[in-house]
């Protein structure tokens, strides 16, 4: 899967179109905007293990070890969540001074093009999904 795949642009409308609506005006509105102003936040997770080792994580690794039953794929497989681990690990340490540097603005446009990759390689497993369910959908 490239950076563009079949998912992106179900990803971007369900991203940056889907809390907008019309007002009858012709005018646009965003309903996050007005809801921002009474939750400062609207992701509150109180641990960061589900985060890190929640069912996306877990089901991604399942989903990779079975492309092959291979051995030499089951440790890249492990040699890629220890890498990914360690990596987590020096952004954590690396944290204060991250966002020292990039500032406010910096982390919401990181936020959002994360945001971005993570939706459209969903979309991308639904699809491989459905394909594999519905073989002549395509």
């Amino acid at each position: 899967m490239g950076l563009w795949s079949p998912g992106t642009p179900v990803a971007v409308d369900a991203i940056f179109l889907g809390p907008w609506h019309a007002t009858g005006q012709g005018r646009w509105r965003c309903s996050l905007v007005s809801h921002a102003k009474f939750f400062p936040s609207v992701a509150v997770v109180p641990l960061a293990i589900p985060i890190l080792a929640g069912p996306g994580a877990i089901s991604t690794v399942i989903v990779y070890a079975h492309k092959s039953a291979a051995l030499s794929h089951h440790l890249l497989i492990c040699a890629i969540v220890v890498a990914v681990a360690a990596s987590t690990l020096v952004v954590f340490r690396l944290a204060l001074g991250i966002a020292s540097l990039i500032g406010r603005t910096g982390m919401r446009v990181f936020t959002q093009i994360m945001g971005l990759l993570i939706a459209a390689i969903a979309v991308e497993f639904i699809t491989q999904g459905l394909a594999a369910i519905f073989p002549g959908w395509q």
